[in-house]
């Protein structure tokens, strides 16, 4: 339950706590910092008073308080709501793990503790396992009070601490000897132990000189080394996996239900390798594989972009996590006599190893997520450094060791009476006027900040529904289909088109093929009137067919084929930036295309700024509300523009060296796929894994730009000066 109540806020986060709390920045970061910068003062501490207090009240008391934390997480409305209740938690939870560690060294002996240890960290991995289980269940729960998943699954997921924690008064014995289940023959075995080893230190007094030892001790100091190193492994992982395997090319609500699988891998395993290193007598090489373990793991999350590679990757640290964590503690254990000097070592280890807790939420911070590459890249060179610690094997009697604003989409009411579901004001996804299409509005807009600066002044004020703003109109700027503009013949055209889309391939994504060609025959037989946009469409597929089909070919004044319909697509393009549509879009990204084409890379740079502003005001980067009315070729297409768009946009940016128009960090709109569409939906679409692999490989070309980037700028910005 400790461990379930600690990484819950992991869950939380893939559910929207983020946004609902307005986080900004690293703040969430920062809370998962506070909960284990508690650790420190108080874990020692607490571990040597377990033999003066008994475990049963201590005990009780701690996950007490942390129950009744945890069910007050679901009524805060801030961040500093949420920094209070961490720190609160991990004060409560600062003496949980040494006391059960030294609890063990007080009754078990040194070939039984390893399975002991690992069946308590084999259900810290199945709270994990469960906690997912449980998240996915809880964050779908949006009750009559308003309140969203989230805040359902700290409500009872403190419940059920607050119900556990009279049980275990009452069951859990005060001393091993006077346990209410052993047999009198039992409690005389366990009395007869103590007596004939005085290593349990079960008649040993306090003593601070006792303790003090421990700190002056050379295992003390090695293995609090280790153990930061592998918790930094251990907390970063259990924390943040759900936002990993978002990464991964999973929603929230999936994110969640996908670690359940890695977290029960992770408890088997322990268990196998605990029960081996009790059968040998030996922890030293059973630390050393898990340790490995991680180091791969690690490195394949790092460097291979396959999703389901990766995902095998999440299982091959799940191998590495426990064991590396739970052995290591008995091995110290073992190596160390008498209780208090024993408590000592282990509750200061594991004060000062769980500031891995605190550097957790700063290296994987907000910014670097889903994959937090940079950060892992630390985390393998330093277990590198641990692997090579632990590499020796060694018995148990040795004395020598070591150790995206996601959008909140808005109530749609019908048209343009449009409000936010938090503020009332017209963020996220609202209703045009004159289209189908959704607009978007972002957060930060002026209207959506006046709105709230409004309320944050008079709560009572009305707001006045969403209207698009007033601009200047004419008919100057919608240029009209002029009557001489005459069509190819209809086979001609449709051969040149076909040798276009032919070229094109699966790349890229311009128009929805079916459609085409069927408004193709339609306008080509006068049976419907000419669109502008669609015919700028037609005539820029035109010249990229003809050019494609006479590449070596060029007219008398050097013209490349395909000019003079380029021309006329050119001379249709109307001014429609307030009004922009879907279609829009894709006449700007076919005109980049072809320009790109041409080696016009600057023309095919601007082009993409363009549709890149008006896939902006679409929305087209972010996931549409499920209540949004459109078809589901509609949302595909729109999902595969916006792709082709973002890739083009990539492409021409590192072309010439120019900064990228849009991060990563902002966009919400799952990748193109081909499930769902019934096979006459299919026509509208190629195999979408080409487009896949394409956005991933810009995604990377981006990185290195916004890397590259402000390195160049400096060396720029020098060389200026020196010239000057």
């Amino acid at each position: 339950m400790a461990n379930l109540d600690r990484s819950n806020i992991g869950n939380a986060n893939t559910a929207g706590l983020q946004e609902d709390l307005g986080l900004v920045g690293n703040q969430f970061g920062t809370a998962t910092t506070l909960l284990y910068a508690t650790y420190v003062p108080f874990e020692g501490p607490i571990a040597v008073l377990l033999k003066i207090i008994g475990p049963k009240p201590l005990l009780s008391t701690c996950a007490f308080c942390w129950g009744v934390t945890t069910l007050g997480m679901a009524f805060i409305q801030n961040w500093q709501g949420l920094y209070a209740c961490r720190l609160l938690i991990g004060l409560s939870e600062a003496g949980l793990i040494p006391c059960i560690n030294v609890y063990i060294a007080l009754v078990y002996k040194k070939s039984e503790r390893g399975k002991r240890s690992a069946l308590i960290f084999a259900f810290s991995a199945f709270s994990s396992a469960f906690g997912g289980l449980l998240a996915f269940g809880l964050t779908q729960v949006h009750g009559p009070n308003g309140w969203e998943g989230w805040r359902w699954l700290f409500a009872i997921e403190g419940a059920m601490t607050l119900i556990l924690v009279p049980l275990f008064f009452f069951v859990f014995p005060k001393h091993p000897t006077t346990a209410w289940f052993l047999s009198a023959e039992e409690k005389s075995m366990i009395q007869a132990r103590y007596d004939n080893d005085p290593h349990w230190g079960q008649d040993e007094e306090f003593s601070w000189a006792e303790s003090l030892s421990a700190l002056t001790d050379p295992k003390w100091f090695a293995f609090w080394i280790y153990q930061f190193s592998v918790d930094v492994s251990l907390y970063g992982f259990t924390t943040f996996l759900p936002k990993i395997i978002s990464g991964l090319g999973h929603s929230g609500v999936r994110a969640n239900l996908m670690t359940v699988p890695i977290y029960m891998v992770g408890l088997v395993w322990f268990l196998l390798i605990a029960y081996c290193s009790d059968r040998a007598n030996v922890r030293g090489p059973f630390l050393a594989g898990p340790l490995l373990c991680l180091i791969i793991g690690y490195s394949i999350l790092i460097s291979v972009e396959n999703l389901n590679v990766r995902f095998f990757a999440c299982f091959v640290v799940a191998l590495g996590i426990y064991p590396t964590t739970g052995l290591s503690l008995m091995w110290l254990q073992d190596n160390t006599a008498r209780h208090f000097k024993r408590a000592t070592m282990v509750g200061m280890t594991l004060c000062f190893g769980n500031t891995a807790g605190v550097a957790v939420g700063q290296i994987f911070t907000t910014q670097s997520a889903p994959r937090y590459i940079k950060k892992l890249e630390g985390e393998v060179k330093a277990l590198r450094a641990q692997k090579q610690r632990s590499r020796a094997s060694s018995a148990l009697d040795e004395t020598s060791c070591l150790t995206q604003d996601p959008v909140q989409p808005s109530t749609q009411t019908p048209d343009i009476d449009v409000s936010n579901p938090l503020l009332e004001s017209p963020t996220g996804f609202v209703a045009a006027r004159s289209s189908s299409q959704p607009i978007f509005i972002g957060e930060a807009s002026c209207v959506a900040f006046g709105d709230t600066l409004l309320q944050c002044v008079d709560k009572d004020a009305d707001l006045s529904p969403w209207a698009s703003p007033t601009y200047f109109q004419h008919d100057i700027f919608h240029r009209l289909m002029r009557p001489e503009v005459v069509l190819p013949d209809r086979i001609q055209a449709r051969l040149l088109v076909e040798v276009a889309i032919r070229f094109i391939g699966t790349d890229y994504h311009l128009i929805l093929k079916k459609t085409f060609f069927d408004t193709l025959d339609r306008t080509c037989a006068g049976e419907i009137p000419r669109n502008p946009a669609w015919m700028c469409k037609f005539f820029v597929l035109l010249a990229l067919g003809e050019m494609y089909s006479n590449r070596k070919r060029r007219t008398a004044d050097q013209r490349v084929p395909g000019t003079d319909y380029f021309l006329r697509a050119v001379g249709l393009l109307q001014d429609l930036y307030e009004t922009p549509s879907v279609e829009q879009v894709e006449v700007m990204v076919l005109f980049c295309f072809y320009s790109n084409a041409l080696g016009r890379v600057k023309t095919a740079y601007t082009y993409s700024g363009i549709a890149l502003r008006m896939a902006l005001g679409l929305g087209l980067h972010q996931s549409l509300p499920t209540d949004t009315k459109l078809c589901p070729v509609d949302r595909e297409h729109r999902k595969r523009v916006w792709w082709t768009l973002y890739t083009l946009d990539r492409l021409c940016s590192s072309n010439l060296g120019y900064p990228l128009l849009i991060s990563d960090a902002v966009i919400d709109v799952e990748l193109p796929t081909n499930e769902g569409l019934i096979p006459a939906e299919l026509e509208e679409f190629t195999d979408p894994s080409h487009l896949v692999a394409n956005v991933k490989l810009a995604r990377i070309t981006g990185q290195i730009r916004k890397d590259a980037f402000p390195l160049q700028a400096v060396v720029r910005i020098t060389n200026e000066l020196h010239s000057s």
